[in-house]
């Protein structure tokens, strides 16, 4: 899974990426992408809205109010991401 600066996904099958696709909602270009498994992901946009991949689809936007600029998002399970801001953890 990767993500760009145009708020979009792609996803690659062991040989090809796919042709990059929109994620409804985001704004401001989509930062990082962290994935637990090929099911399971997580992004966030300049706006400070996450965003969870699971079973193939995109949730709608989650905004991580008090987020001041998120720097970094880590999956640790199949149902926990953790994105970290300049005031810490959110």
């Amino acid at each position: 899974m990767a993500v760009d600066t145009v708020d979009n996904y792609l996803t690659f099958n062991g040989t090809n990426w796919t042709t990059p696709t929109p994620i409804s909602g985001a704004g401001g270009g989509l930062a990082q992408v962290s994935c637990y498994n090929s099911s399971f992901c997580g992004t966030f946009d300049n706006n400070g809205d996450a965003f969870i991949y699971k079973s193939g689809a995109w949730s709608a936007a989650t905004s991580l109010a008090g987020a001041n600029g998120l720097r970094g998002i880590s999956c640790t399970s199949s149902s926990t991401c953790l994105a970290v801001g300049g005031s810490g953890a959110c």
